[in-house]
């Protein structure tokens, strides 16, 4: 996985290296909602009577939607646009990231660091640096959200068999054991797991 590549060669490296380095860095992505509510590009589901009639999110807003479902972003804030002084949209801000454990060692790191992912008119989803790197306890970091999707996935892709499918297995392999028959002179008493001589 990259991202383990990657924290391990942050390990080989010291911050006196001379190397720039910018570890698992996001992305700055925004959805818009009309003050109307005629579009809202926010929601997972794309609620909103606009929705209805044609009115379309732009292709960033739907590749938005993906990340956040698969829980791969960090909400920043929101801006309002106004006219008047009137809101007519409002634009939600996030960092989202390429993987889980980029975003788990993101917000943990930074949440050690004393650092923000900014604000609405600013987001900050820059990577770390070598040196906000080399500060982080590492033991305190908590992996649980990233290891608990890799269970899940795991589990999904390979599914414990269940009593019915024990069942058929084990009767499908019945006509296959032979029985002892009390003779340790026969051969065939081997296919049984029985050795001469055992008792």
């Amino acid at each position: 996985m990259d991202s383990i590549s990657k924290l391990y060669a942050v390990s080989q490296m010291k911050a006196g290296d001379g190397v720039n380095i910018s570890l698992f860095k996001g992305s700055s992505d925004h959805c818009s909602k009309k003050a109307t509510s005629y579009t809202n590009c926010c929601s997972a589901s794309l609620k909103g009577w606009g929705s209805n009639v044609g009115a379309k999110c732009s292709k960033n807003e739907q590749l938005l939607i993906e990340k956040q479902k698969k829980n791969l972003c960090v909400y920043v804030g929101k801006e309002s646009n106004k006219k008047v002084g009137v809101t007519t949209l409002v634009k939600h801000h996030y960092c989202c990231f390429g993987n889980l454990l980029d975003k788990v060692v993101q917000v943990q790191a930074r949440k050690q660091l004393g650092l923000s992912f900014g604000s609405g008119k600013n987001p900050d989803c820059r990577g770390l640096t070598l040196e906000e790197i080399e500060r982080i306890n590492w033991d305190e970091i908590d992996f649980t959200e990233f290891i608990e999707d890799l269970k899940v996935k795991f589990f999904s892709k390979y599914k414990m068999p269940g009593g019915d499918d024990l069942k058929e297995r084990i009767n499908n392999s019945l006509p296959d054991i032979r029985e002892f028959d009390g003779n340790t002179q026969n051969q065939d008493n081997n296919a049984s797991g029985w050795r001469v001589g055992e008792e």
